[in-house]
């Protein structure tokens, strides 16, 4: 299975279209973005069975305090990604058991061996959810770390996704509608990094002190069909923000956050708001992500998702071993 790098825009997006695996973020010109705002040198792998392409992975490469490192995606501290990795080809789903093991194992494989030509002495893969199978990485010396995060079923009627919902949940619902409060779509990616800076000032040095605005406010140019920035008003004060993002039958709440000091549940309102929106546009699940962090735990589950894993694929050579603990400055450049 040879392994090339694939320039031809249209082809990459074809593929990634047609592809279960394929997200928004993979996308030709989300990845550009992504390399422009992080200055990652981005290199988009394609790994080829025959003549047909049967797999891509996008991956960005940097070179810090002599240390070369491998991201897919690059650190959420940086661009807020919450996976990335590789995308498989219809013709995969279609190969049986063994063959398609088979030809698991030999793409894990055969990518791993091209990357190791640039001698990376960190690599990390967040695998997007779906893809399970991390027996490949094992056996080629990488450490697979579980995960987990929410997905909503939107697919049965509305009502019973209502009836699902916590009851208690159901109640701050109905009370926080009794308010005037209204959701609008924005633009204003300045407004919004500002709102989340505000509500997430308590938690520290966060995403979006980090980042510049600007790399949401390109996204949102990009993308307007698939990424839309919602603020929520009670009358003119705006207390909240859903940052959402939409590919294929696939919803996710990326960013968001609301104020609470307002008397009522803002948060559970809101979110029941997106998931009306994302059912009324076609979406079949909608996922709301932060399963790992324990204090987002109680909040989510009240909405009744699915817990689905996921994987992060890391390999460290002994030099990254070694400057780990040696280097304090190396633990935040790789925090994932």
């Amino acid at each position: 299975m040879p392994v090339e790098l694939i320039d031809d825009p249209a082809r990459w997006d074809g593929f990634i279209d047609e592809s279960a695996d394929g997200t928004l973020f993979h996308k030709w010109e989300f990845l550009r973005i992504l390399e422009k705002y992080t200055g990652y040198q981005l290199f988009r792998y394609g790994v080829y069975r025959g003549e047909d392409l049967i797999s891509v992975i996008p991956v960005f490469y940097t070179k810090s305090i002599g240390l070369k490192l491998i991201y897919s995606p690059p650190p959420t501290s940086s661009v807020n990604i919450p996976y990335l990795g590789f995308a498989t080809s219809p013709l995969f789903g279609r190969l049986g058991g063994f063959e398609r093991e088979e030809c698991w194992s030999q793409i894990v494989k055969e990518f791993r061996d091209e990357v190791m030509k640039i001698s990376p002495n960190y690599m990390t893969i967040g695998l997007v959810p779906g893809i399970r199978d991390v027996r490949p990485f094992l056996r080629n010396d990488c450490d697979a770390d579980l995960m987990y995060t929410y997905i909503i079923d939107l697919k049965p009627p509305l009502i019973s996704i209502w009836e699902g919902i916590d009851r208690y949940c159901r109640k701050d619902i109905r009370a926080a509608a009794k308010y005037p409060l209204v959701m609008r779509r924005s633009y204003d990616a300045y407004k919004f990094v500002e709102l989340m800076r505000e509500g997430l000032k308590k938690l520290g040095g966060t995403f979006y002190d980090r980042q510049s605005p600007a790399y949401i406010e390109e996204i949102l140019r990009a993308f307007p069909d698939n990424v839309k920035l919602f603020f929520l008003y009670d009358g003119d004060a705006l207390i909240g923000a859903n940052l959402v993002c939409g590919f294929k039958k696939r919803c996710i709440g990326w960013m968001g956050n609301t104020t609470t000091d307002n008397g009522f549940n803002a948060n559970d309102y809101m979110l029941w708001e997106i998931i009306k929106a994302a059912k009324q546009e076609g979406y079949e699940s909608l996922e709301n992500a932060g399963a790992d962090e324990k204090r987002l735990n109680f909040a989510k589950t009240k909405f009744n998702p699915d817990l689905v894993p996921c994987f992060n694929i890391t390999k460290k050579d002994i030099i990254y071993k070694t400057a780990k603990y040696a280097n304090r400055k190396l633990e935040k450049l790789v925090r994932f």
